[in-house]
């Protein structure tokens, strides 16, 4: 499974996976820790076929969708919200992916670092609205939130 169909074939909180299970009867084992995403589907012969069609056609529709309403954006993280979103052992940022629907990858070896978020253009608007509301809540919470406001000013101004 191409990684770009993984969040839709798992659907916002595992929605579509259970709704293939259900319909097909077969049990739906997605590995979205490895590129491509491995899906195991078990059951009778004729519940594994019904179900292996379903996956086939959201994988489909997941490839046509990239040459449309796929998106991605990027935005700058300051050093200081990095760890506020990335969360304990990466939970924040597996709760937007698991909220929204889209992937969030943090690279945090740049400064500021920089958050790529893909997936479908809907999915990536949530994501991106999450991941900014963190970042401004890192930065009410370093300058304290009352009324404080901070400027970044290039070293050549300060002399």
């Amino acid at each position: 499974c191409p990684e770009i169909a993984v969040h839709v074939l798992i659907g916002l909180n595992g929605e579509t996976v259970r709704g293939i299970e259900r319909d097909t009867g077969a049990r739906v084992d997605v590995n979205d820790s490895r590129n491509p995403c491995t899906v195991q589907i078990t059951g009778r012969r004729e519940c594994v076929d019904r179900a292996c069609a379903a996956v086939d056609e959201i994988i489909q529709g997941s490839a046509r969708e990239v040459t449309g309403g796929a998106g991605e954006e990027v935005i700058e993280c300051p050093e200081i919200a990095v760890h506020v979103l990335i969360g304990l052992n990466g939970e924040t940022v597996r709760g937007i992916e698991r909220d929204t629907g889209a992937r969030v990858d943090v690279n945090d070896s740049r400064n500021p670092c920089t958050v790529q978020i893909t997936g479908r253009r809907e999915c990536v608007d949530r994501a991106c609205a999450a991941v900014d509301e963190i970042i401004q809540g890192s930065a009410r919470e370093v300058t304290g939130g009352a009324g404080e406001e901070v400027i970044e000013c290039p070293e050549i101004a300060v002399h």
